[in-house]
């Protein structure tokens, strides 16, 4: 109960410093085409994507901060649980800004799910040792641009495993 009670206590203290500080953003932005980040690191390399290393994500272009977190080479990197409430709550965050800033393109399918966010408040309110090892941070391939928040019908994102197309987050994080 209690441990419950500090995971919602942490949630809405994140949720404030998300609201509360979003910078003042331009109300729109131009349309964009949906487009494809592949299934492979090169394909997505080909298509114009970048890695993002705090979401584990292929997707659209965004400012290049770290050289080797864009190789995204690999299919999982293990990390602590505190790294993967950073992730979670950088997710909100990125989504949270392009919504009340008006401009879309931030968004991507995986960032857009509701899956992602039941799984990241699920393993918060599991979790209480954020610094065991290991958390586990799954490459995933995004859609990309404003149309992924009306396409009902797809998944927004997928992970490849064996050769097929995963859209479920593994269950052992």
């Amino acid at each position: 109960m209690i441990g419950a009670l500090i995971a919602i206590t942490v949630c809405l203290g994140m949720a404030i410093v998300i609201l509360h500080d979003i910078p003042s953003v331009p109300k729109s932005s131009p349309p964009q085409m949906h487009f494809s980040c592949g299934s492979t690191a090169v394909g997505a390399r080909t298509a114009g994507c970048q890695f993002d290393l705090t979401t584990f994500t292929w997707a659209g272009q965004f400012p290049v901060n770290e050289t080797f977190a864009r190789t995204g080479d690999f299919d999982q990197l293990y990390t602590t649980m505190r790294y993967h409430v950073v992730h979670c709550a950088y997710a909100w965050r990125k989504l949270h800004r392009s919504l009340f800033g008006g401009d879309l393109s931030g968004i991507d399918g995986y960032i857009a799910s509701i899956h992602h966010t039941e799984h990241c408040l699920g393993m918060m309110l599991e979790h209480g040792d954020w610094d065991r090892l290991p958390g586990v941070g799954v490459t995933k391939f995004a859609s990309c641009g404003q149309g992924v928040l009306k396409e009902k019908s797809q998944h927004g994102w997928f992970r490849m495993m064996d050769g097929e197309k995963v859209y479920t987050l593994p269950t052992h994080v």
